[in-house]
């Protein structure tokens, strides 16, 4: 892992769904078991630039309004969600290759891949 100066935040929602991706056999021929999903991130929150972030005190207005904003539905409600988390944190930024979340308004996509 490299250093940096930088802070990252990593909400649970995000580390859930790594959790089930990275054990899942059937999307990995050699998936991650329980305990080194887990490690890896209790190795990622350990690091001092680390934060986790959850929900605050009207977060359902946060949720409400950003799903109104994409008319979410379906698997965009929990980009949604994510997106209502960073809004609360004061998070416009996301490292992701997912295109969904260039739908938000203020939301800047910063893809690993590209």
């Amino acid at each position: 892992m490299r250093a940096t100066n930088e802070l990252t935040y990593l909400f649970w929602p995000v580390v859930a769904g790594y959790v089930r991706i990275a054990t899942n056999p059937r999307l990995h021929p050699n998936p991650l078991t329980l305990a080194e999903g887990l490690r890896n991130i209790r190795e990622l929150v350990s690091q001092p630039h680390v934060r986790t972030g959850s929900e605050a005190a009207g977060f359902i207005e946060s949720l409400t309004h950003a799903c109104t904003e994409v008319r979410a539905a379906g698997n965009l409600v929990s980009d949604a969600y994510i997106v209502a988390l960073m809004r609360q944190h004061g998070i416009s930024r996301i490292l992701t290759h997912d295109r969904d979340f260039r739908k938000f308004d203020g939301i800047r996509i910063v893809d690993p891949f590209a």
